[in-house]
């Protein structure tokens, strides 16, 4: 029921694919950085999006490099991460709208390409509900192999409730199932994918709101997720990778 008023970094700039951005906050010089160093590049690979094409992906992209930077164990910005979890919104006819029932997986290429199998790093979903937010969880990681069901018990999972800013009427809580059953159908899927190429760690970062090439596919099996390797996908993910490391963006 207050407010500060203090000094803080903003920075207005213009550069190419991301046009004029405003960034403000004690990273916004860091962040700034991470979208110059891949402007060109992107407006070179991704010339023929359009703008709401390119909307979608920039909303994605920038979240998923703070959440890599979160989850990075050389972390080059805060020791321990902000514990928490980034949110993406757009500005339509004067109101803010968020991005909506999205599932984020992040996977470790392990062994031989034709070995199909990944680590699960991360396996994350977020869905609204007259503005309350839920945030699906994994808590450890798994491995996932082609032909292999992998069954991960929701006691081994959590969700995040986020409440609303301002009081007001709660929904009564959506279960863990009831969130996992959402999560099967989600309508965004992102993935981050990392392998290992010349003796170097690249990552790869998906976006999509439509049907295409995933990861993994996803079922309940009672009290478990059960998690399946989708081997087109993967074969289609790992394709995407430069084969010299001279080609890749290495942040």
């Amino acid at each position: 029921m207050c407010s500060h008023t203090f000094d803080a970094i903003r920075i207005i700039d213009e550069i190419p694919y991301f046009g004029k951005v405003w960034i403000s906050g004690s990273g916004a010089t860091d962040l700034l950085n991470w979208l110059k160093l891949r402007a060109d590049r992107y407006a070179q690979e991704f010339a023929y999006h359009d703008l709401e094409e390119k909307r979608f992906h920039i909303g994605n992209s920038v979240a998923l490099f703070l959440m890599e930077e979160d989850s990075n164990p050389r972390r080059r910005t805060l020791k321990t991460g902000v514990g928490g979890y980034y949110e993406a919104y757009r500005i339509s006819h004067g109101k803010l709208n968020p991005l909506d029932d999205c599932i984020t997986v992040f996977g470790d290429i392990i062994g031989r390409n034709r070995d199909r199998t990944v680590i699960l790093k991360q396996l994350l979903y977020h869905c609204y509900r007259n503005d309350h937010l839920y945030v699906f969880s994994l808590l450890q990681e798994a491995i996932v192999s082609s032909g292999v069901t992998t069954k991960i018990p929701f006691s081994s999972c959590r969700v995040f409730d986020v409440p609303l800013l301002h009081p007001g009427k709660t929904p009564s809580p959506w279960t863990i199932h009831r969130i996992a059953s959402e999560m099967l159908s989600a309508k965004n899927v992102r993935t981050v994918i990392r392998k290992e190429v010349n003796g170097h760690k690249l990552n790869k970062r998906f976006a999509r709101n439509m049907a295409g090439p995933q990861l993994i596919k996803l079922s309940i099996s009672g009290e478990h997720l059960a998690v399946e390797l989708d081997s087109i996908g993967f074969d289609y993910l790992v394709s995407r990778f430069p084969s010299t490391i001279s080609d890749a963006i290495l942040v």
